[in-house]
């Protein structure tokens, strides 16, 4: 199963990398897009993307909706 990221973030997200990437005022959430429905145990993905805005920590970053 792959799940999602969401990240507060000040900015707009605008590129992506192995992502559906979607936002909501300052909450990115980056998914498995469709081609990537799910993994093999132990197997690994990598995911990124990248903001236009002003330079800042990151904000509450959560996966699959748990605070990390």
């Amino acid at each position: 199963m792959v799940g999602h990221l969401g990240v507060a973030v000040r900015g707009d997200a605008c590129q992506r990398l192995n992502a559906t990437v979607t936002q909501s005022g300052t909450t990115v959430t980056a998914a498995a897009p469709a081609w990537a429905s799910s993994l093999a145990p132990g197997a690994s993905v990598t995911v990124g993307f990248t903001a236009n805005g002003t330079a800042a920590t990151p904000g509450s970053v959560k996966l699959n909706g748990t605070a990390c």
